[in-house]
């Protein structure tokens, strides 16, 4: 078994094999690039986020601190809380956080409910 099928499974493993070492120091370029795109390179920033993570839709939001596990798959429309440790997979068009990650509802609800709330201002606004 290889040191790194020995990670995979939580096995106790050698943190300094070559293998693991090189896949080290792939991921650190990958993310050292990711961090030098602007907004406008959005394409090429969605494939190293393919490449880093794995299977990630489209209009995914992912708050700061998140932990998402090897394998696991982000459908489209799908906003993660902070601080999340995502260890299955989550559909589209949901809104899901905690540790471990669960989906509390569809992110259609929630932006149902923003845009009730917003008409409700603009008529609060538009009596005054």
């Amino acid at each position: 078994m290889s040191e790194k099928e020995k990670m995979l499974a939580g096995l106790t493993y050698n943190s300094r094999d070559p293998e693991l070492l090189e896949q080290y120091y792939v991921a650190r370029n990958l993310l050292a690039n990711l961090n030098n795109f602007t907004p406008i390179d959005s394409e090429q920033r969605n494939e190293l986020f393919t490449l880093l993570l794995g299977g990630f839709g489209d209009n995914v939001w992912i708050g700061g601190n998140t932990v998402v596990l090897p394998g696991i798959t982000i459908g489209n429309n799908v906003t993660i809380g902070a601080g999340s440790l995502v260890t299955k997979d989550i559909p589209d068009n949901m809104l899901a956080f905690g540790n471990p990650c669960k989906i509390i509802r569809p992110r259609d609800y929630f932006c149902g409910c923003l845009l009730e709330l917003f008409s409700l201002v603009g008529k609060f606004e538009g009596t005054a």
